[in-house]
Protein backbone atom coordinates (compact mmCIF):
# COMPACT_ATOMS: atom_id res chain seq x y z
CA UNK A 1 0.00 0.00 0.00
CA UNK A 2 1.39 3.39 -0.98
CA UNK A 3 0.89 6.71 0.81
CA UNK A 4 0.24 9.65 -1.53
CA UNK A 5 0.62 13.36 -0.98
CA UNK A 6 1.24 16.76 -2.60
CA UNK A 7 0.10 17.47 -6.18
CA UNK A 8 0.61 13.86 -7.28
CA UNK A 9 -2.09 12.64 -4.90
CA UNK A 10 -4.91 12.31 -7.45
CA UNK A 11 -2.88 11.01 -10.39
CA UNK A 12 0.17 9.27 -8.99
CA UNK A 13 1.02 5.90 -10.55
CA UNK A 14 3.60 3.70 -8.79
CA UNK A 15 6.73 2.61 -10.62
CA UNK A 16 6.87 -0.68 -8.71
CA UNK A 17 4.31 -2.87 -10.45
CA UNK A 18 4.67 -6.55 -11.28
CA UNK A 19 2.69 -6.10 -14.52
CA UNK A 20 5.34 -3.88 -16.12
CA UNK A 21 8.32 -4.66 -18.34
CA UNK A 22 11.24 -2.39 -19.24
CA UNK A 23 13.67 -3.07 -22.11
CA UNK A 24 16.86 -1.06 -22.42
CA UNK A 25 19.88 -0.96 -24.69
CA UNK A 26 23.15 -0.67 -22.77
CA UNK A 27 26.71 -0.12 -23.85
CA UNK A 28 29.33 -0.51 -21.15
CA UNK A 29 33.03 -0.38 -22.02
CA UNK A 30 33.82 -2.29 -18.81
CA UNK A 31 30.97 -4.84 -18.87
CA UNK A 32 30.73 -5.58 -22.61
CA UNK A 33 33.73 -4.05 -24.41
CA UNK A 34 32.95 -5.61 -27.81
CA UNK A 35 29.34 -4.50 -28.17
CA UNK A 36 26.25 -3.27 -26.40
CA UNK A 37 23.43 -5.54 -25.37
CA UNK A 38 19.71 -5.53 -24.68
CA UNK A 39 18.35 -6.14 -21.18
CA UNK A 40 14.77 -6.59 -20.03
CA UNK A 41 13.74 -5.87 -16.44
CA UNK A 42 10.65 -6.82 -14.52
CA UNK A 43 9.62 -7.05 -10.87
CA UNK A 44 8.93 -10.40 -9.24
CA UNK A 45 5.41 -11.21 -8.13
CA UNK A 46 6.53 -12.51 -4.75
CA UNK A 47 8.00 -10.41 -1.96
CA UNK A 48 10.83 -10.99 0.48
CA UNK A 49 10.91 -9.82 4.10
CA UNK A 50 14.25 -8.12 4.82
CA UNK A 51 14.84 -6.17 8.03
CA UNK A 52 11.08 -5.99 8.70
CA UNK A 53 10.32 -4.54 5.24
CA UNK A 54 8.90 -6.27 2.19
CA UNK A 55 10.93 -6.05 -1.03
CA UNK A 56 10.41 -7.34 -4.56
CA UNK A 57 13.27 -8.90 -6.51
CA UNK A 58 14.42 -7.19 -9.73
CA UNK A 59 14.62 -9.81 -12.47
CA UNK A 60 16.50 -9.46 -15.76
CA UNK A 61 16.62 -11.33 -19.07
CA UNK A 62 18.88 -10.93 -22.11
CA UNK A 63 17.51 -13.56 -24.51
CA UNK A 64 15.49 -12.44 -27.55
CA UNK A 65 12.22 -13.87 -26.16
CA UNK A 66 12.76 -12.40 -22.68
CA UNK A 67 11.91 -15.75 -21.12
CA UNK A 68 15.09 -16.64 -19.20
CA UNK A 69 14.76 -14.52 -16.07
CA UNK A 70 17.38 -14.36 -13.35
CA UNK A 71 18.11 -12.47 -10.15
CA UNK A 72 21.41 -10.88 -9.13
CA UNK A 73 22.56 -9.05 -6.01
CA UNK A 74 23.89 -6.28 -8.28
CA UNK A 75 20.34 -5.15 -9.16
CA UNK A 76 18.91 -6.46 -5.91
CA UNK A 77 15.47 -5.58 -4.59
CA UNK A 78 12.99 -2.74 -5.03
CA UNK A 79 10.13 -1.25 -3.04
CA UNK A 80 8.05 1.93 -3.14
CA UNK A 81 6.41 3.96 -0.41
CA UNK A 82 5.20 7.56 -0.15
CA UNK A 83 6.21 8.20 -3.81
CA UNK A 84 9.80 7.15 -3.11
CA UNK A 85 11.30 4.20 -5.00
CA UNK A 86 14.05 2.43 -3.06
CA UNK A 87 16.63 -0.07 -4.26
CA UNK A 88 18.46 -2.52 -2.02
CA UNK A 89 21.52 -3.87 -3.86
CA UNK A 90 24.43 -5.69 -2.24
CA UNK A 91 24.66 -4.01 1.18
CA UNK A 92 23.29 -0.54 0.43
CA UNK A 93 19.78 0.91 0.29
CA UNK A 94 19.46 3.80 -2.18
CA UNK A 95 16.77 6.13 -3.46
CA UNK A 96 16.15 5.59 -7.17
CA UNK A 97 13.31 8.10 -7.49
CA UNK A 98 11.72 10.61 -5.15
CA UNK A 99 8.63 12.23 -6.64
CA UNK A 100 8.22 14.45 -3.57
CA UNK A 101 11.18 16.60 -4.63
CA UNK A 102 10.84 20.12 -6.04
CA UNK A 103 13.00 21.96 -8.59
CA UNK A 104 16.43 22.59 -7.09
CA UNK A 105 16.27 19.57 -4.77
CA UNK A 106 18.87 16.80 -5.00
CA UNK A 107 18.31 13.05 -4.94
CA UNK A 108 21.31 11.26 -3.42
CA UNK A 109 22.40 7.64 -3.48
CA UNK A 110 25.63 5.76 -2.86
CA UNK A 111 26.18 5.65 -6.65
CA UNK A 112 25.85 9.39 -7.26
CA UNK A 113 23.16 12.05 -7.34
CA UNK A 114 20.95 14.05 -9.65
CA UNK A 115 19.34 17.47 -9.30
CA UNK A 116 15.69 18.15 -10.11
CA UNK A 117 15.64 20.92 -12.72
CA UNK A 118 11.89 21.17 -13.19
CA UNK A 119 8.59 19.31 -12.81
CA UNK A 120 6.16 18.71 -15.65
CA UNK A 121 3.09 16.93 -16.93
CA UNK A 122 3.62 15.33 -20.35
CA UNK A 123 2.12 12.62 -22.51
CA UNK A 124 4.47 9.63 -22.35
CA UNK A 125 3.94 5.87 -22.60
CA UNK A 126 0.23 5.97 -23.22
CA UNK A 127 -0.95 8.70 -20.87
CA UNK A 128 -0.30 12.11 -19.33
CA UNK A 129 2.26 11.60 -16.59
CA UNK A 130 3.80 13.73 -13.89
CA UNK A 131 7.53 13.94 -14.26
CA UNK A 132 10.82 15.52 -13.29
CA UNK A 133 13.58 16.75 -15.59
CA UNK A 134 17.01 16.13 -14.09
CA UNK A 135 20.50 17.44 -14.79
CA UNK A 136 22.08 14.05 -15.47
CA UNK A 137 22.31 13.47 -19.26
CA UNK A 138 19.15 15.57 -19.79
CA UNK A 139 17.04 12.69 -18.48
CA UNK A 140 13.35 12.82 -17.62
CA UNK A 141 11.80 10.71 -14.85
CA UNK A 142 8.12 9.80 -15.10
CA UNK A 143 5.71 8.45 -12.51
CA UNK A 144 4.78 4.88 -13.29
CA UNK A 145 7.73 4.37 -15.64
CA UNK A 146 10.94 5.70 -14.12
CA UNK A 147 13.84 7.01 -16.19
CA UNK A 148 13.35 7.68 -19.91
CA UNK A 149 16.95 6.54 -20.36
CA UNK A 150 17.48 3.88 -17.72
CA UNK A 151 13.94 2.55 -17.44
CA UNK A 152 13.26 0.86 -14.11
CA UNK A 153 16.74 1.61 -12.79
CA UNK A 154 17.56 5.31 -12.90
CA UNK A 155 20.39 6.06 -15.34
CA UNK A 156 22.67 7.55 -12.64
CA UNK A 157 22.68 4.11 -10.99
CA UNK A 158 25.35 3.22 -13.57
CA UNK A 159 27.79 6.02 -12.70
CA UNK A 160 30.30 3.46 -11.44
CA UNK A 161 30.38 1.47 -14.70
CA UNK A 162 30.19 4.34 -17.18
CA UNK A 163 27.36 2.64 -19.06
CA UNK A 164 25.27 4.38 -21.67
CA UNK A 165 21.60 3.40 -21.57
CA UNK A 166 18.49 4.03 -23.61
CA UNK A 167 14.96 2.83 -22.88
CA UNK A 168 13.85 0.95 -26.02
CA UNK A 169 10.40 -0.37 -25.05
CA UNK A 170 8.02 -0.26 -22.12
CA UNK A 171 5.14 -2.70 -21.58
CA UNK A 172 2.27 -2.74 -19.13
CA UNK A 173 -0.06 -5.74 -18.86
CA UNK A 174 1.63 -7.12 -22.02
CA UNK A 175 0.68 -3.98 -23.97
CA UNK A 176 3.44 -1.97 -25.64
CA UNK A 177 3.05 1.62 -24.41
CA UNK A 178 6.39 3.04 -25.56
CA UNK A 179 8.73 2.19 -28.44
CA UNK A 180 11.79 4.40 -28.85
CA UNK A 181 11.74 5.62 -32.48
CA UNK A 182 15.56 5.43 -32.62
CA UNK A 183 15.37 1.61 -32.59
CA UNK A 184 13.68 -0.65 -35.09
CA UNK A 185 12.68 -3.39 -32.65
CA UNK A 186 12.52 -4.15 -28.94
CA UNK A 187 15.48 -6.49 -29.20
CA UNK A 188 18.81 -5.36 -30.65
CA UNK A 189 20.92 -8.07 -32.28
CA UNK A 190 24.39 -6.58 -32.17
CA UNK A 191 25.92 -9.17 -34.49
CA UNK A 192 23.82 -8.05 -37.48
CA UNK A 193 22.97 -4.40 -36.80
CA UNK A 194 24.77 -1.16 -36.14
CA UNK A 195 22.90 0.79 -33.49
CA UNK A 196 23.41 4.34 -32.36
CA UNK A 197 25.28 4.71 -29.12
CA UNK A 198 24.78 8.42 -28.62
CA UNK A 199 21.54 9.53 -27.01
CA UNK A 200 21.64 13.20 -28.05
CA UNK A 201 21.01 12.51 -31.77
CA UNK A 202 24.34 14.02 -32.88
CA UNK A 203 25.28 11.11 -35.14
CA UNK A 204 23.52 8.82 -37.62
CA UNK A 205 24.98 5.49 -38.70
CA UNK A 206 23.67 3.99 -41.95
CA UNK A 207 22.81 1.69 -43.60
CA UNK A 208 21.57 -0.48 -40.75
CA UNK A 209 22.34 -3.42 -40.99
CA UNK A 210 25.62 -2.64 -42.72
CA UNK A 211 27.76 -4.69 -45.07
CA UNK A 212 31.11 -3.48 -46.45
CA UNK A 213 30.30 0.26 -46.19
CA UNK A 214 29.18 2.30 -43.19
CA UNK A 215 28.37 6.01 -43.41
CA UNK A 216 28.32 8.51 -40.55
CA UNK A 217 26.31 11.72 -40.61
CA UNK A 218 26.69 14.41 -37.97
CA UNK A 219 23.69 16.56 -37.20
CA UNK A 220 25.75 19.05 -35.24
CA UNK A 221 29.13 20.53 -36.04
CA UNK A 222 31.99 18.97 -34.09
CA UNK A 223 33.88 21.30 -31.81
CA UNK A 224 36.98 19.10 -31.73
CA UNK A 225 38.50 16.08 -33.53
CA UNK A 226 37.14 12.67 -32.57
CA UNK A 227 38.40 9.10 -33.01
CA UNK A 228 36.19 6.18 -34.01
CA UNK A 229 36.80 2.48 -33.46
CA UNK A 230 34.57 0.08 -35.37
CA UNK A 231 34.25 -3.55 -34.23
CA UNK A 232 32.74 -6.42 -36.19
CA UNK A 233 31.06 -8.49 -33.50
CA UNK A 234 30.41 -11.34 -35.96
CA UNK A 235 34.07 -11.74 -37.00
CA UNK A 236 36.02 -14.72 -35.74
CA UNK A 237 38.50 -13.96 -32.96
Amino acid sequence: MFLLNKTFAQTYEPVVDTNKLWIIYEYCSVCHPDSGHTIAYKISGDSVLIDNEYWHRILEAEDSLYSQWSFSDFNGYIREENMIVLNKACISVDTLYNFNLDPGDTCFSSHGYYIIEDTLTKYFAGKNRKGQTVNFESDTIYTGVGSKKGGLLVNQYYFATGAFQSLICYYENDSLLYHNPDYESCYIDNTTSVNKLWSDHEIKVYPNPAGRLVSLRFEKALSQPVDFVLYDASAEK
